[in-house]
């Protein structure tokens, strides 16, 4: 994905913010900078290539230090993200690494608190199977990075349908996932 220069300066933000914070909490179980920056930001810009053109909102579930969300907001910044996460401190960080984008909302409460509907969801790294309960009454579509033992368990779940994984190009580590709802599972809005 090509970045304009505002762009790469937003994500360096990012980047460098969450260095310093994560030094004083726990952002990221990563600590090497070089690892944050594959692992964290190439992944979910990665991402941002797959997110169809007509998604107009995002839900981030588990945002924890801004991933996949806050690099989806820099990248498409006519898409409005809405960072959620359960962790005040982290919130309070989260409104920190985003308080220069006007697309970017953060919210402080978990997932089964969670109204409103969102053309897409996107998520890394969370309790997928507490996760999956409480998606369908806000989006009937998904966008998720996966590792293949995830993956395993992720396809079980028949309540949405799997496209097949898409190979990252930032590296194997994890997968891309694409679901929707079945028009017969669909829940109104």
């Amino acid at each position: 994905m090509i970045l304009s220069d505002e762009q790469r300066a937003a994500i360096e933000h990012h980047f460098q913010l969450l260095l310093k914070w994560n030094a004083q909490m726990n952002l990221t179980a990563i600590r090497e900078p070089e690892e944050i920056r594959e692992r964290h930001f190439e992944e979910s810009l990665d991402l941002a290539r797959c997110v169809p053109p007509n998604i107009k909102t995002i839900l981030d579930v588990g945002s924890g230090g801004g991933f996949p969300g806050l690099p989806l907001a820099i990248a498409l910044p006519h898409v409005h993200v809405t960072l959620l996460d359960s962790h005040t401190r982290k919130c309070v960080f989260l409104r920190e690494a985003s308080r220069q984008l006007k697309n970017v909302k953060v919210l402080n409460q978990r997932l089964e608190s969670t109204t409103g509907q969102f053309d897409l969801i996107t998520a890394r790294g969370v309790a997928w199977d507490h996760m999956f309960k409480w998606l369908p009454k806000l989006s009937n579509r998904l966008l998720l990075l996966s590792t293949d033992e995830e993956w395993a368990n992720i396809q079980k779940n028949k309540s949405w349908l799997w496209q097949e994984p898409i190979q990252m190009t930032s590296g194997d580590l994890r997968k891309i996932l694409q679901a929707t709802r079945p028009q017969d599972l669909v829940v109104e809005k």
